[in-house]
């Protein structure tokens, strides 16, 4: 999978926009025009400056997880996915676990073995969770609502100990600094990756 780019694009653009603003704002004052419009100007700079700064925090953040996702991965022989802190997951974790406090970072990498799924905080590499399982029943392709929106998901039904057990997953592209959410055809191809893997045991 290519990089994602569309971040870099958006800081660029609001960059830009920032100092063609404020250029605005000068050029405005310079020219003696009514001070609404240098005003206008001035704050539409300062906001972008603000926006702009806020999408370089948090593109610096997800590199660091993403450091230690890679390293994960390179240890791993099975599927590691990027995954994201939803309620679903969160309380479907909840449910076959009593070790998971719904307290994992933003971004947690999520591995399957033969017979255990982990979670592991990131960027800190902490396990935080591991549900030992007899079998992977079926993997589907979903959509998960929560507050603010809703996003597609693999649900992935496990039999445990006592029942099957349904956990959806919303997996992120493992692409710095994108980190968007996969769309169906790409979680498709994961759930495939997925059932291919456990079925080679």
């Amino acid at each position: 999978m290519k990089p994602e780019k569309r971040p870099r694009r958006w800081l660029l653009w609001i960059t830009v926009c920032a100092f063609i603003a404020q250029g605005v704002a000068t050029g405005a004052r310079l020219a003696e025009l009514s001070d609404p419009v240098s005003a206008l100007a001035q704050g539409a700079a300062v906001v972008l400056v603000l926006v702009a700064i806020g999408l370089a925090a948090l593109m610096l953040t997800n590199s660091k997880y993403l450091r230690k996702y890679s390293a994960l991965v390179a240890e791993s022989t099975r599927p590691v996915w990027l995954a994201s802190r939803v309620p679903a997951t969160v309380k479907s974790l909840a449910e076959v676990t009593a070790d998971f406090g719904g307290d994992v970072s933003r971004l947690f990498a999520v591995s399957f073995e033969s017979e255990s799924l982990q979670i592991v905080d990131l960027p800190s590499g902490e396990r935080r969770v591991e549900f030992e399982f007899t079998s992977i029943v079926d993997v589907q392709v979903a959509r998960t609502l929560y507050f603010g929106g809703g996003s597609d998901c693999l649900v992935i039904s496990v039999e445990g100990a006592a029942e099957a057990v349904e956990i959806p997953i919303v997996l992120f592209r493992d692409t710095a600094p994108g980190y968007l959410v996969q769309d169906a055809d790409q979680l498709r191809e994961a759930a495939r990756d997925l059932v291919g893997c456990m079925s080679r045991g």
